[in-house]
């Protein structure tokens, strides 16, 4: 065997594998003219960069020259992946009417307006105010590198119904009704494509809905304390109450318990959690009552507007993307969604309180999973004949009435269940430790 001079070079090519590069100058290689260099480049896993590692073979004709087996790929430089670029900043800016108000940004004070703020991308909620004037609140999404103005116009004197709102405004029309945001008008793909994993039957076909006119909705699950306010108010008793109809948890099993209600229903819940053992027939007795309180139109929302409010513009699985962690979502952790790493070990074995998991884009909190969602909907096999306007689907195309369409999943139930084309239903009587629901409202 000839002798071969040789000398190696290792390149790093990211995390998957590095390119190895040989030089070997054998001995008469390229005929009478003199020796030649051959160039061989291989490409090596994770941990060949070890001082000492034997070179694979290559699938190069020099048997001859080489012997493979006691090249050496020593004192190969690896040099460190450079660091990923931090992202651009997103630059806010804050404008009121008034002099002496204040800014929070997520509930946090940042001072007086007129206010700059460099801020990393993503969605934030801002609030002015100033005592003795109207508060201002408006949910922002800002984008890296990307410049944003919000005009604060604050009024003297209390909110009230109906008055002049804009997409992404927080509200409340009473100090105990529930805390509302303004969803612009648009469009969405409703329903999911064959193609999406754990798709069932009931989420097609994929259609388009328009959203003609703005709406609002809910921020969060109307509450235990809020739900209990209606019952104070009205002597009110639910279904579950009254027929003794709430499916609690026994074990794995779900079993009617007249020991399970909105006020206890099989787990710790405080008075900031999501109300649950409610009815569809409930949460029509809660819409009805504060609507008659406050002068305004509050109702239950239609399937396409809850889908097109949780989606927030995406067309994916989830808000967050192809795949969500427990830490955006209360979910069933143990269970993964299409490997991407849904899959926590986290199961809270209960609701987390209203707004305490991050908003999506429009400012809805726990519309994936926590409690699954009454709509105003009654139930379709699936989306053939679907109507391509908003409102709520009712008797037509052989609609049941008396099952009615809940969204959004729970904490108990696994990723695939909590995605936003997810639809199931229930009876309207029926009672469950595990479904709530979240107030529209008509501007």
């Amino acid at each position: 065997m000839k002798q071969a001079e040789y000398e190696v070079a290792m390149i790093w090519l990211g995390p998957a594998f590095l390119l190895l590069r040989v030089l070997l100058s054998p001995q008469g290689v390229g005929g009478a003219e003199g020796p030649a260099d051959a160039l061989v480049e291989l490409r090596l896993p994770p941990g060949a960069e070890e001082w000492g590692s034997p070179i694979p073979k290559p699938a190069v004709n020099l048997p001859e020259y080489v012997d493979w087996h006691s090249l050496l790929a020593l004192n190969a430089a690896v040099p460190e992946p450079a660091p990923d670029a931090e992202p651009e900043p997103a630059r806010l800016t804050v404008r009121s009417n008034v002099y002496g108000d204040q800014v929070y940004i997520d509930g946090e004070p940042r001072g007086p307006t007129r206010l700059d703020l460099d801020l990393p991308a993503g969605t934030y909620r801002v609030r002015v105010e100033k005592d003795g004037y109207t508060r201002f609140e408006r949910m922002v999404t800002l984008r890296a590198g990307a410049a944003e103005t919000l005009v604060a116009r604050l009024e003297r004197g209390s909110s009230k119904p109906g008055r002049n709102l804009e997409p992404g405004d927080i509200f409340r029309d009473c100090a105990s009704c529930p805390e509302m945001v303004v969803i612009p008008a648009g469009e969405l793909q409703m329903g999911s494509p064959d193609t999406e994993h754990d798709q069932m039957g009931a989420e097609g076909p994929v259609h388009q809905v328009r959203i003609d006119r703005p709406f609002a909705l809910a921020t969060h699950e109307v509450t235990v304390a809020e739900f209990r306010a209606f019952v104070e108010a009205e002597g009110y008793r639910t279904q579950a109450e009254c027929d003794t109809r709430c499916y609690g948890l026994n074990g794995a099993d779900q079993q009617s318990d007249s020991k399970v209600g909105w006020r206890s229903p099989g787990f710790e819940q405080g008075d900031d959690h999501p109300v649950v053992c409610v009815s569809w027939n409930d949460a029509q007795a809660y819409v009805r009552w504060l609507s008659d309180k406050t002068g305004a139109e509050y109702r239950l929302p239609s399937e396409a507007e809850w889908e097109y409010a949780a989606r927030a513009g995406t067309e994916t699985p989830f808000w967050t993307g192809d795949c969500i962690d427990t830490d955006q979502a209360n979910y069933d952790g143990n269970y993964d969604y299409a490997g991407c790493g849904a899959k926590t070990g986290v199961l809270r074995e209960g609701t987390v309180p209203a707004a305490s998991l991050p908003a999506n884009p429009v400012g809805l909190h726990e519309n994936a999973g926590n409690v699954w969602e009454w709509v105003e909907d009654c139930w379709h096999d699936d989306y053939t004949g679907a109507p391509a306007g908003g409102s709520a689907w009712l008797e037509g195309e052989g609609g049941r009435c008396d099952q009615r369409v809940l969204r959004g999943g729970s904490w108990s139930v696994s990723p695939s269940n909590i995605r936003s084309a997810n639809r199931i239903r229930n009876n309207r009587d029926g009672s469950y430790y595990d479904v709530g629901f979240r107030l529209a409202r008509t501007l």
